[in-house]
């Protein structure tokens, strides 16, 4: 009897970045100073291909970028920007270019946005950015990505950003200019003592 064995082979869950380059999104979670818990999610972001060489039409030419999330545990509380009203809370992504491939030289631009969840009190954003990605050959023949630009497209609010500058990205948390900025603006609280709906006379009682 002859016995047939199969191999499975085992894919890696977290894919190596050989290109060169990271492309991490910055995650600005905006709540309350005092009385708001943060809430535990997994905000996640997509880059769509955009165009090859400028060419919107050999999008095709763009090897996908992976699908990444910034991950918030509940326990986030520390203010990132004392300047600004309410407490700002960044985490960064995973990289967007880890298990990439790239097979030629030339300018790739991708569409990056966040997918909109369903949290309660959670006012996703709506911001999309163009990352433009600059490929050289290498002298041992691999393809790396030497520069990325950014060009915010369109604000948190999803309003179109007329201003036409690019600016060169930096994946450091203080200087990341690939950000989205949710507001969490959850009511926290115990229910009505007199119990039933809450009225106007409820509130100011609370108040």
């Amino acid at each position: 009897m002859i016995a047939i064995i199969g191999f499975v082979p085992t894919l890696s869950v977290n894919a190596e970045n050989t290109v060169g380059k990271t492309l991490v999104v910055k995650k600005v979670l905006t709540k309350a100073d005092q009385g708001v818990t943060t809430p535990a999610e997994n905000f996640s972001f997509t880059a769509e291909a955009h165009s090859f060489n400028g060419a919107i039409n050999q999008k095709t030419e763009c090897p996908a970028l992976t699908s990444v999330t910034s991950n918030y545990d509940g326990t986030e509380d520390t203010d990132a920007d004392a300047a600004k009203p309410g407490k700002q809370l960044n985490v960064l992504s995973g990289d967007m270019l880890d298990g990439v491939n790239f097979t030629k030289a030339g300018q790739y631009t991708y569409t990056v946005k966040e997918i909109a969840g369903t949290t309660e009190g959670m006012t996703y954003s709506k911001a999309e950015y163009l990352a433009s990605l600059m490929v050289v050959k290498s002298g041992d023949g691999k393809f790396t990505v030497e520069k990325i630009m950014i060009k915010k497209i369109k604000d948190d609010e999803g309003k179109d950003v007329t201003n036409d500058s690019k600016t060169e990205y930096n994946p450091e948390e203080a200087n990341n200019n690939l950000a989205f900025n949710n507001v969490y603006d959850k009511k926290d609280g115990n229910d009505n003592p007199g119990g039933g709906e809450v009225t106007e006379p409820d509130k100011k009682g609370f108040v």
